[in-house]
């Protein structure tokens, strides 16, 4: 009898659904990367001022393109608008395999527009790792 009834509750469950919501897909923050702890990444956003959506791209590390980053996400050509982690700087290219002009950014840095040159034209990134920098003593 136990185990009809928690078969039943486990159905009920796993049949469950929040009105309006997608069955097939979990919500979009379930697919989300997380920053890595010492504080290098990037923040990156596919509309500018910080809006639509958004994820962190984490260094150290060597991103010869964006189409399959972390979660199964693409970022190529997308990045609209970025936050630079404290311990990291960055260098973004329009091309592939770190082809084209180079765009650094530094550590802390923010750009709620990129500039014209990379907006939405980033399709390669080096990301490396420092110290944490303070600005007060």
């Amino acid at each position: 009898m136990r185990w009809c009834v928690l078969i039943s509750v486990m159905w009920c469950v796993a049949c469950a659904r929040q009105p309006g919501g997608d069955m097939t897909r979990p919500p979009e923050a379930w697919f989300r990367a997380m920053p890595n702890p010492d504080g290098c990444y990037l923040q990156v956003w596919d509309g500018p001022q910080y809006t639509g959506q958004f994820d962190y791209i984490n260094g150290p590390r060597s991103y010869p393109t964006l189409r399959s980053m972390a979660n199964q996400r693409n970022w190529q050509r997308r990045i609209a608008s970025v936050r630079v982690g404290p311990t990291a700087t960055a260098t973004a290219f329009p091309e592939e395999n770190f082809q084209g002009g180079a765009f650094e950014l530094a550590a802390r840095a923010q750009f709620s527009t990129l500039p014209e040159i990379m907006a939405r034209r980033i399709s390669s990134l080096r990301i490396q790792c420092g110290e944490t920098t303070s600005g007060s003593k």
